[in-house]
């Protein structure tokens, strides 16, 4: 393999890496916000919270990611929820798996 090409899937391999990042560990807190939007999927939905710092975050809640999942709430805009799990971030968006909620 020519120098170019080695140093190209090099270039790419490290691009790949950077492009998501992993999710961190469940932190020992809960984030609490005000649901501002919903999108519904198969089995749960993302819903677009606001902190009381006025962060956001996009949430997704699903049966087959919580831990106990009879804690599983249908929310609607305006409500507030208290989540943990997984953070990570897509773009510039903050996300969260959700594993346990309040």
């Amino acid at each position: 393999m020519s120098m170019t090409r080695l140093l190209a899937a090099l270039g790419l391999f490290m691009l790949t890496l950077n492009a998501c990042s992993a999710p961190e560990k469940a932190p020992d807190h809960f984030i609490k916000g005000t649901v501002e939007g919903i999108q519904n999927g198969k089995d749960g939905y993302t819903a677009k919270i606001k902190t009381e710092d006025n962060e956001t975050y996009f949430v997704t809640v699903s049966t087959a990611n919580l831990s106990d999942p009879t804690q599983y709430k249908a929310v609607e805009i305006g409500s507030v929820i208290e989540v943990q799990g997984d953070e990570w971030t897509m773009g510039e968006d903050k996300q969260i798996t959700v594993r346990q909620m309040k």
